[in-house]
């Protein structure tokens, strides 16, 4: 009988990789799909709040900032994008409800106009990632949420004061007072 020898493959040659900083803006590191899902393994799970009078103008990753009296909570792109996300509190628009622990965010974000496309429901300071909507879906929630702005009747802000920030600065001296005690 004959046996037959094999022979272990020679080393190939094989294509340069480029590897890119992370600082460099989205544009120069490749295609938004590819760089989309290079970003997956930056997603966070969890988040951190912080009552703010002013937004800042430099924003910390994983920080969603609470100008309860204006109104309007930001923070960066869960999805490790860098980008700022505004969402604006009101009737038909997101509510934040504050535990005196933890913060939560509803409806979802979904960032369809960013190359990351993330969509993320923040809820009890975690990150709960839901899945991608089709154009027809984005384009159905988009007249919803026009629609339901338009509906609710806008008062001149100095004879409406808004009532979270009062119930926020409340629930936060308490925690202040709690904290203080211990």
């Amino acid at each position: 009988m004959e046996e037959t020898v094999r022979r272990l493959p020679g080393p190939r040659t094989r294509a340069l990789q480029r590897v890119h900083p992370r600082w460099q803006p989205p544009a120069k590191r490749g295609s938004p799909r590819r760089w989309a899902r290079q970003l997956k393994s930056q997603r966070r799970s969890t988040v951190a709040w912080r009552f703010v009078d002013y937004i800042p103008r430099e924003l910390d990753e994983g920080v969603v900032y609470i100008a309860a009296e204006f109104g309007a909570v930001i923070h960066l792109c869960c999805d490790g994008c860098g980008e700022r996300i505004s969402t604006p509190l009101g009737k038909a628009q997101w509510s934040l409800t504050f535990d005196g622990e933890s913060i939560s965010l509803w409806p979802s974000v979904g960032n369809w106009a960013l190359p990351c496309r993330s969509h993320y429901i923040i809820r009890e300071n975690h990150v709960i990632w839901a899945g991608q909507w089709s154009p027809a879906e984005v384009a159905a929630s988009a007249a919803r949420d026009r629609a339901a702005v338009e509906t609710v009747q806008v008062e001149p802000a100095a004879t409406q004061p808004n009532p979270l920030c009062a119930i926020l600065r409340l629930q936060l001296a308490r925690l202040r007072l709690r904290r203080s005690r211990r």
